[in-house]
């Protein structure tokens, strides 16, 4: 009888735990305290108006250019629609939404 042994050999390379997964990487949206002492005006204009929560994100994520955010709208938009990514689609979501509900932070870029 003859005995046959195979054995098999990784091709893994040193980089292999740097490859992307199937989940993509996006940022934090992230929450802004409401302060204590505002009227309920202030505490009313403060969620309606998102500026505070957009410079937040762009400092917290993009402190040398804030380029870097409308680049991660377009990945998202992108992913989300060849890719048929939901969790593209929610990030699209949310990145639209703090956008074009910053009022404030808008007036002052433009």
């Amino acid at each position: 009888t003859t005995t046959t042994t195979t054995t098999t050999t990784s091709t893994t390379t040193p980089n292999d735990k740097f490859l992307p997964s199937a989940s993509s990487f996006y940022s934090v949206i992230p929450k802004v305290p409401t302060p204590i002492g505002l009227s309920v005006a202030e505490v009313t204009q403060l969620h309606f108006d998102k500026s505070s929560q957009l410079k937040l994100l762009i400092q917290q994520n993009y402190p040398d250019d804030s380029d870097g955010l409308l680049g991660e709208l377009q990945l998202a938009f992108c992913c989300f629609l060849l890719g048929e990514s939901y969790e593209a689609c929610e990030q699209w979501k949310r990145l639209v939404t703090i956008i074009s509900q910053s009022d404030s932070a808008l007036a002052e870029m433009s």
